[in-house]
């Protein structure tokens, strides 16, 4: 900052001569009306007023001037200040670290996650939290196998002491048990990881039959694991019961209609129509008054056979094949899908089809020893 101040009296000459000397500044120095004007520092100002008694001046400030920058400097300084403290309280609110006790692996990430669904985690922030009894609460709704859950914050921290019950023990794992076969079919191949085999590759198995023995001696009992894996078969009918799968007969039909005196057939339509393919029959006898004549009526329809069709069997097939992998387990694979039998039925076609599924047929079923 600069002043410029009015110089009067006897010795300002001695004077402005006497501060020059000790090496002080005076920006800029006029004269106006008779009267000494000078610009200079404060801290040149400040040397001259102690003077100006042993000189005999007075010295008068006429305006204070402010470099340009100056008052952009301090704006800075403030806003660096009122920034500085903005970030020491939201780091001082901010959590830094999370220290779980009590608890196992898995539960530890199950709190985890549920405290970042709370929004408390590492980074986040707490502000004005205080108490975290509600949270608490939430925490042992959300996780039913903790016993107790305290929270407390200390620092940039959350110190979470907790107890979880102990998990109910499987005794059944122990026991011996033997693998029997969920479904009949052909076994395919074995993978056997503990027990005594009873059956074979290629070897064909009812339901219920012994697959795996957990009877190693007559001493000795295992619990049977494994997997083994059988060609089993699955037949799927698309009915009316479910209408999604069934196949409206939309092909084109060519009718030709007889008449049939013994083994004598007179086509009286159709006859110049060329079909072939499948075809259904109907036939209608004359009678009157009791007695039949030896004449029928027959009438013959043919089903053409085109792509149509085909695309919609194969169409069947899917929904079919999508139908039976979400029934069976996982790692079941569908090998081979036919069309078994199809019939017409109030102009609906109507399909069954059969399925060959390789699956794990294996199921445990525990031994009892006192038998």
């Amino acid at each position: 900052m600069y002043v410029v101040v009015k110089i009067t009296g006897e010795g300002k000459e001695r004077l402005i001569n006497s501060v020059l000397s000790e090496g002080h500044t005076i920006h800029s120095f006029y004269v106006e009306d008779g009267e000494w004007y000078a610009s200079m520092s404060l801290k040149t100002f400040r040397k001259m007023r102690s003077k100006r008694r042993r000189y005999k001046c007075r010295i008068i400030v006429e305006r204070r001037i402010r470099p340009a920058g100056e008052e952009v400097t301090n704006n800075y300084v403030l806003l660096s200040f009122m920034t500085m403290i903005a970030v020491l309280f939201l780091l001082s609110n901010t959590i830094w670290a999370i220290d779980i006790k009590g608890l196992s692996e898995e539960g530890e990430f199950n709190v985890r996650e549920d405290l970042k669904k709370s929004g408390y985690y590492v980074g986040g922030t707490t502000f004005l939290d205080t108490s975290f009894s509600e949270l608490e609460s939430r925490l042992l709704k959300e996780n039913p196998e903790l016993i107790w859950l305290t929270i407390a914050k200390k620092g940039t921290a959350l110190y979470i002491q907790a107890s979880e019950a102990d998990p109910p023990v499987d005794t059944r794992d122990e026991n011996p048990a033997d693998l029997v076969a969920g479904e009949e079919g052909t076994v395919v191949r074995m993978i056997i990881r503990e027990g005594r085999p009873v059956v074979e590759a290629n070897q064909f198995v009812k339901e219920g039959q012994v697959l795996v023995s957990g009877k190693m001696n007559e001493d000795t009992y295992v619990k049977a694991s494994g997997e083994v894996t059988a060609e089993t078969w699955y037949s799927v009918e698309m009915g009316e019961r479910q209408e999604e799968w069934t196949l409206a007969e939309n092909d084109e039909e060519t009718v030709k209609h007889f008449l049939s005196i013994g083994n004598w057939r007179i086509p009286i339509w159709g006859f110049f129509t060329e079909a072939k393919g499948e075809w259904e029959e109907r036939e209608h006898s004359f009678r009157l008054w009791g007695y039949e004549f030896p004449v029928t009526y027959k009438k013959r329809t043919f089903l053409q056979t085109d792509d149509n069709r085909l695309e919609m069997k194969d169409k069947a097939l899917t929904i079919g094949k999508n139908h039976l992998l979400s029934q069976l387990e996982k790692g079941a694979v569908i090998k081979d899908e036919k069309v078994l039998h199809q019939y017409t039925d109030s102009g609906k076609v109507k399909l069954i089809l059969l399925y060959q599924v390789h699956e794990n047929i294996a199921k445990t079923k525990y031994i009892n020893q006192g038998d």
